[in-house]
């Protein structure tokens, strides 16, 4: 239950950034943007070289967050500073 509720946090977080999708996978959690989504390259470098141990990007506009050995409380906290410092970035830029 708790799971979800953090999914349910992360999804809240994750509207004003233009991700239309977070999935909770059984090896990593994978967030999709918006194609209209303001990730530019600058962006997206910082975010390699920040998370570069559990980021992966699947395609333009979807990454995904490895879980760190079925320990989910961590992953949650590694999407969590990702979504904030997104959000500071994008609001930044405002």
């Amino acid at each position: 239950a708790e799971h979800l509720l953090q999914i349910i946090q992360l999804k809240i977080l994750a509207r004003p950034l233009k991700i239309t999708r977070i999935e909770s996978k059984a090896d990593a959690l994978v967030i999709v943007f918006h194609p209209g989504a303001a990730l530019t390259d600058r962006i997206l470098n910082f975010l390699l070289k920040k998370y570069h141990q559990r980021l992966r990007f699947l395609s333009g506009y979807s990454l995904q967050i490895t879980l760190a050995e079925d320990r989910w409380e961590e992953t949650f906290k590694t999407a969590w500073s990702m979504l904030q410092e997104l959000s500071k970035i994008l609001g930044d830029r405002k």
